[in-house]
């Protein structure tokens, strides 16, 4: 199991991540080959900052708390690898060059193309929450994904 898939986890909710074992495992795994590791760890991000969120940590009847969000995320992830594709195609050359085309129709001091791709990286990443304040999922997977763990995961099956 990659490492951000905890850490995007943890950081959020302040509980370890509980898993199906292989099964998860080869879920994630399927849907870095099919889409990528950093459009993967973009969709669980966002399913984990959601607002409100899918899933239920705690609550008096035990049949609504969900035990294994990472299968449940697997079970749902359509919508969440649309929106992170969706995302990371807002960071493109053709962006870049309408910027670029508003600058100088307004007469503004042209920006670099690092502050550009900055600028949209920021905007692309931002998720809504209910107390007016956002969360950067591009910034949150670029933290998790260049952490290390405190020590190697070792598969147990």
């Amino acid at each position: 199991m990659r490492w951000w898939v905890h850490k995007l986890w943890k950081d959020r909710t302040n509980v370890p991540l509980i898993t199906q074992g292989p099964k998860d495992d080869k879920g994630i795994e399927a849907l870095i080959a099919q889409y990528g590791e950093r459009t993967a760890a973009i969709a669980w991000a966002h399913y984990i900052h959601e607002d409100p969120p899918k899933y239920t940590l705690w609550d008096r009847d035990p049949k609504k708390i969900t035990t294994f969000p990472l299968a449940s995320f697997l079970k749902m992830h359509d919508s969440y690898i649309v929106d992170a594709i969706t995302r990371l195609n807002e960071i493109t050359p053709k962006r870049i060059a309408e910027i670029r085309e508003l600058e100088t129709v307004a007469g503004v001091e042209h920006k670099s193309e690092a502050e550009i791709v900055a600028q949209l990286t920021h905007a692309a990443g931002e998720v809504p929450q209910t107390d007016d304040d956002s969360v950067n999922v591009f910034d949150l997977v670029d933290e998790a994904m260049a952490a290390v763990p405190p020590a190697p995961l070792q598969r147990k099956w």
